[in-house]
């Protein structure tokens, strides 16, 4: 083989290479768990539902992959995260809670007892108006539900599709 043609062929080796080789890219607008449909609404007249009737009040729902929290942001009005943290979604501890001092919503659970305490799980912490990540390892933000409020009713629409 001649010095022509062996460069030839490492050069198309090469090639193949970089184009078998893809950049390790999230998309942000890709679930990262099996999408879930929702479909709920709230009566912000029963005591229930009160605390969302005040600025930054938040509820926690059933619904969801691992439930749903329900925000009033003094910025966006009403908003639903799934509860499902972003980074290593299938543990079983990748459950975002909101912070008793509202610094976001953080992965973990509060630890009900004689003195309460925050059990971590990954240190994750997300905006709560926003739910982009603040603190990491997670990269992603928290799934968002679509939430639309009729004023005339005071009810509080929550989907998975536009409303």
């Amino acid at each position: 083989m001649n010095k022509k043609n062996t460069f030839f062929i490492l050069m198309t080796a090469c090639c193949l290479v970089f184009v078998q080789c893809k950049k390790n890219t999230i998309d942000p607008n890709q679930d990262f768990f099996p999408p879930v449909q929702v479909y709920t609404n709230l009566n912000l007249n029963l005591p229930t539902n009160i605390g969302l009737t005040f600025p930054q009040g938040y509820l926690y729902l059933p619904q969801g992959n691992k439930g749903i929290v329900v925000y009033n942001s003094p910025n966006n009005g009403y908003v639903a995260y799934d509860r499902t943290c972003s980074y290593n979604p299938t543990e079983a501890c990748a459950a975002v809670t909101v912070d008793s001092n509202y610094i976001g919503l953080r992965c973990g659970t509060y630890q009900v007892g004689a003195t309460p305490s925050f059990k971590p799980c990954c240190e994750s912490i997300f905006d709560l108006n926003t739910s982009i990540v603040s603190k990491g390892p997670a990269t992603r933000p928290l799934k968002q539900y679509f939430t639309s409020y009729d004023v005339s009713t005071n009810i509080l629409y929550i989907s998975s599709s536009p409303l």
